[in-house]
């Protein structure tokens, strides 16, 4: 049994070395086959995404993009670089002043700097 749960944890690692590298490799990894896209939906992926490519603050102009619904499940998952985006829109966009800071404060316990 421990065999097959080291393989597990190698696939996840693989995986969050692709998601951490550039959204575009996530993206280009799902579009590669079945295997791929199911791994990369994974939210251990999610978690330790990197999103340079991705706007500290922008509008909603971003709302039906591919990047937005990524966000998102970014956020769920936890990564810190995803909640403090999402901290940038509430506060400077929506005009959510306290949730907005409620939510870089959770940015900022998550570990983003």
């Amino acid at each position: 049994m421990e065999g097959g749960r080291n393989k597990e944890v190698d696939k996840d690692r693989r995986r969050a070395r692709v998601a951490s590298a550039s959204i575009h490799d996530l993206f280009n990894m799902q579009a590669i086959c079945k295997v791929f896209l199911d791994a990369a939906r994974s939210p251990a992926v999610y978690k330790v995404a990197s999103m340079p490519e991705i706007p500290v603050v922008f509008g909603y102009d971003m709302e039906d993009r591919p990047e937005n619904v990524f966000l998102f499940k970014s956020e769920r998952a936890g990564n810190p670089a995803a909640i403090f985006r999402i901290g940038m829109r509430e506060f400077f966009w929506m005009g959510r002043r306290v949730g907005g800071c409620d939510t870089l404060l959770e940015a900022a316990d998550a570990g983003d700097v």
